[in-house]
Formats: C-alpha cells, structure tokens, sequence
C-alpha cells in the first residue's frame, strides 16, 4: 500500500498565498481587459470612404480594388493576370491602394470598402 506523504504546515500556507495572489492577479488582468474592450466598443470608428476618397486612385487602383472585392476571393496572382500586370507590378499597385487607405491587407481593405457600401 503505498504511504500518502503529509506536506508541511508552512508549504501548505505559501501554496495558499501564491494561490491567492495568483488569483489576485488575474482578477486584475481579467479588469484590464474589460476596461480595453469597453474602451474599444466606445470609441468612434474609423471614418469610411466616400466616393470622393476614390479619386485619388488612378485606373490601375481601382481596377485592383474591383477585382479584390470580388466574391471569389481571387489570389494575387489570379488578379494580375486579369488586370495584364506582372505580379511584382501588381505587389507595387496593392501596396499603394493599402497605404492610400490606410490598411494592411486585402481583408481589412474589403472590410472598409464593405462598410462604406461601395458596391
């Protein structure tokens, strides 16, 4: 039969405090990441583009920005083909129409457009 070994008085009293800070702890990240989230859901959103944000583009850019909005999902390389650019080109004109509207990709640029209800 095998023995139960008895733990110490004093390891059972610091495994109770490191408990309890440990739970004080993640109350307060738990607080934290409530104070961010409710930041977040309060502040206003970004403003949305309007067909006047447009003419900044030239006909390459919205030439890109048409074909990336399309409901398949086309890939890059897809894209160049259609639009007759070599994929590098193609990389140079998204990096453009990204920094145009502030976004770091595809996704996030079909969101804006989609929110602003440019269709």
């Amino acid at each position: 039969m095998a023995t139960r070994k008895r733990s110490h008085p004093a390891a059972a009293l610091i495994l109770s405090a490191v408990e309890a800070e440990g739970l004080r702890r993640l109350r307060a990240l738990l607080d934290e990441s409530h104070r961010v989230a409710d930041s977040l859901v309060r502040e206003p959103s970004a403003p949305l583009v309007t067909p006047a944000d447009l003419n900044g583009l030239g006909p390459r850019g919205l030439e890109f920005i048409r074909l990336v909005r399309h409901p398949a999902n086309w890939s890059y390389e897809y894209i160049a083909v259609v639009m007759k650019l070599t994929v590098p080109t193609l990389h140079r004109v998204r990096r453009k129409v990204f920094a145009y509207f502030g976004v770091h990709s595809k996704l996030e640029l079909v969101r804006l457009l989609d929110a602003a209800a440019l269709r």
